[in-house]
Order: C-alpha cells, then structure tokens, then sequence
C-alpha cells in the first residue's frame, strides 16, 4: 500500500469517529472546528499512532514506518487537534485563573455546612476576625475580606495555577511530536565497517541502498578482543580516530554500550569481522633451499627450480574450527593442483587417521616434493559502527519534561477557595468555614478541618 493510500484510509476512519460523535452525541453539524476539537479525534489519533508505533517495530528494517508520509501526516493532525483544543478552552481556564474571590459571594455555602464545619468563640468578633485573617494569610498569602457591621466575611486561595497543567501537557506533546519530525526529517541512522588502519568518510543509510557522506573521518586505530576460556567473545573495543581538515578533532576508543559523539552525530559499537585480508607467513620445502614468503590473499610468487606459480586464493583464521588455514593454487607445466595448508596439521592428521586419503585437499604436501607448510596468520579485523544523528532528541526531552511538569500539576493540584463567615451568635463569636475545589474533594474536606483545628487552637488532627 503507498503512504498516499495508508493516510488516506486512516484520515478516513478518522473522520469516521469524530462523525460519530458528532451525530449521535452532540447532534450537531461537522464543521472544521468540531472536527479539530474532538476529543475522540485525539483518542482516536492515539490509537493509530500507537498502533503505527507496535507496526513499525514488526515491519522489515527496509520498510521505515516512522519516516513514512502518513505516519508523519498522523502525527501533524494530532499536533492540530491538541493546538484547536487548547485556544477552545484557553479562555475558560484563563477567566477561571483571574477571577478575583468574592468573600461574601457563595453566601449560600453557609446555609447548610455540617457541624464540625461551624465553632463558637468566647473571643470578640474583631479579635477572632484578626486571628483568622492572619492564619489565612499565613496559609494562602493574599486574602479577600468584606466587613460589615453584623458579619465579616473572608477568602483566599491557592492552586490557580492548576488550571493550566492541562496545557502543559498539550505543549508537551506538540514539542515531543516537533522534536521526532526534526529527528525524521533532519536525522539519519547508518552504519559503516572499518578495517584496521583504515578511513572512512561516508556511512551507509540504514533501510536504503545509498551513502551518507560525513563532514569528517573516521579512522579505525586498533581493534582488540578479550576472550572467555572457552573461546567466545567477552569484550572488544575500536581505538578511533576523528579528523576534519587535518585536524584532530577527537581520538579515543569506542566500546560497547560507549558510544562516542562527535559533532552532533553519535558512534555505537555494533559488531566486528574478520576483514578478509589477513596475512599469511608460509614456508615452502623441499627444494635446494627454503622459500618463506609472507602473503595475502591474490599474492603470487614462484617455487625456485620447480617451474611452477603459486596463487593465494584464501587466508582463514579459522577453518571449520581446525585453526588458520592458507589455500593455494600451484601451476605448473605438468601439473595443477589447489590444496589447503593448515597451521595445525599435524594435530588434525593424528586426530583423524587417513584423513589425507579422504579428503586430497587437506595435504600440504599434495605438490609433491615439495610441502607447503603455514608458520602464522595475522588478521586484520574490521569494526562495525553504528552512526545516528537525531537533532529533535533534546527537543523531546525538553518536551517530556513539559508534560511531567504538566501531569504533577493535574493529578497533585487543584484549585482551592477558603471561605470564612465571621458573625455573633447566641452571646459568641460564631466561625464558620467552607470552601470549593476543581479537584481533589477529600483533600480540600481535610484542609478545612486542619484550618479550623489552627482557629480554635488545637493541634491539627491531620484527617
């Protein structure tokens, strides 16, 4: 399916949905703006974008989801969904944050307050009224108060702030959804493999058949590896190096899980190799006199007196697990063989009798007289890399940090308004608290009864 079909489908089922609401809860026409401000257009989005994400990890390296035209697409829609939302709602929230507090507005929350909501005080009204605007202010800092000749009211608050988690959150996502457009857009994932002593200037991009040049090189120094007893891999490290115009720009060694940055663009260990060019050091007897030649693989030289060239085909470190092996093509006027010359052939023909009879191929001494035999193979290893540059990955963390910030203030604040009506009843001072709250009920239950505890002079009860 081409991206164009992909989108085209998925804004289909979109639209679906946010019809759906539309006609069977609201009753209302879809318009552009209804249609932004969906809630379950969001949800709906989530869900496709959560589903894209389980695909993408499923999905051939070769298919790249997350770069993909309506992957981007979905992600755009809900950065225009999550902004629609805010400027409906922004208003609202901002009235309910300047809103000054009325001290004697919600006269009708006093009416009804149960009883451990309401005390008595054998101090005067002006003197209770003092102790309660200083514990208010103490408390909430600014406080609201309207005296009257008979009652006294006062209010504060705290937590407006509150009201603006939500858009947090909403302006965490939108930098989250910019930071991984600017990394799909302007980054890039590679790999490159580099023999020993070699340098390389581009890396090959990961899914696609084609080279991402670099605006430097890097240079592979040494690769070694520490080893286990029974013969795997316990460790291994490249010793690199990074030039620009001559210039050394970093030099280190890169290990596994780390990685090396370099100018914007990070370098993982990934693997290693044999490079396919080690080099062999074979002795050749049974002429006048010994030749030892060092070789690698295409080398050719000749056997004095016999007439005949030799031809390097192969060098092996480790030939079926029977050690480093060399194998040969000698030519000559009468006759022409190719064999292979094992460093250990001596163990391997004692541990397997008949073996040269069995397998021609395995005798170095197949050209007769003369028997080839390997001293040593040196291999040269190559290192592979792994190379990524994702400019939008601060932009997501500074992104996720907004929305952390945002979730603290949604689940663990709310908006809260103390109310206290001050009067004389029955000969005393008659002191009566309550109060509102966006969220969180309980807590404000307990905030209430805390502050009258501190009124009458009690220890908190902490309920």
């Amino acid at each position: 399916m081409s991206c164009t079909g992909g989108a085209a489908i998925i804004f289909g089922v979109v639209s679906v949905l946010a019809n759906k609401e539309n006609t069977q809860e609201k009753k209302k026409p879809v318009t552009v703006q209804s249609f932004f401000t969906s809630v379950r257009l969001t949800i709906s989005l989530l869900i496709l974008i959560a589903a894209a994400a389980a695909l993408g990890t499923f999905v051939p390296p070769s298919v790249d989801v997350y770069h993909s035209f309506w992957f981007l697409a979905l992600l755009g829609l809900l950065s225009l969904n999550l902004i629609a939302c805010s400027l409906e709602r922004f208003p609202v929230s901002w009235r309910r944050f300047s809103e000054k507090t009325d001290p004697d507005r919600p006269r009708s929350f006093f009416d009804l307050l149960p009883a451990d909501q309401v005390f008595f005080s054998r101090d005067e009204k002006v003197s209770e009224a003092a102790k309660v605007e200083d514990l208010l202010r103490k408390r909430y800092g600014r406080v609201q108060k309207k005296q009257m000749a008979e009652v006294a009211f006062f209010s504060a608050e705290k937590g407006a702030f509150s009201h603006f988690g939500v858009y947090a959150v909403h302006l965490g996502v939108l930098v989250i959804i910019a930071g991984a457009m600017t990394g799909a857009l302007f980054g890039f994932k590679g790999y490159v493999n580099i023999a020993e002593g070699d340098t390389a200037g581009a890396v090959l991009l990961k899914g696609e058949k084609q080279l991402k040049n670099l605006d430097f090189a890097v240079r592979l120094d040494r690769f070694t590896m520490d080893f286990y007893e029974n013969g795997m891999p316990k460790t291994y490290r490249s010793d690199l190096t990074f030039m620009k115009e001559g210039r050394v720009l970093y030099q280190g060694p890169l290990l596994v899980n780390h990685p090396i940055d370099v100018e914007g663009i990070r370098f993982y260990q990934s693997g290693y190799g044999s490079a396919g060019d080690g080099e062999a050091s074979l002795r050749v007897r049974g002429g006048k006199k010994d030749v030892l030649k060092k070789v690698r693989v295409g080398d050719r030289f000749e056997i004095p007196g016999a007439k005949a060239d030799v031809r390097v085909l192969r060098v092996e470190e480790d030939l079926m697990g029977m050690g480093p092996a060399v194998k040969v093509h000698v030519r000559s006027a009468k006759r022409d063989v190719q064999f292979w010359a094992f460093h250990n052939i001596r163990e391997i023909e004692t541990q397997n009798p008949g073996l040269f009879e069995k397998v021609p191929q395995f005798n170095p001494g197949l050209f007769a007289p003369y028997v080839f035999e390997l001293q040593g193979v040196t291999v040269r290893y190559y290192s592979g890399l792994q190379v990524t540059r994702d400019p939008g990955a601060p932009v997501v963390a500074a992104g996720a940090f907004f929305m952390m910030a945002g979730f603290m203030v949604v689940f663990f604040s709310a908006h809260r308004r103390i109310y206290v009506r001050i009067n004389e009843a029955e000969g005393m001072t008659r002191v009566a608290v309550t109060g509102s709250t966006s969220g969180n009920k309980p807590g404000l239950e307990r905030e209430v009864r805390r502050f009258i505890d501190e009124c009458r002079g009690k220890e908190p009860s902490g309920r």
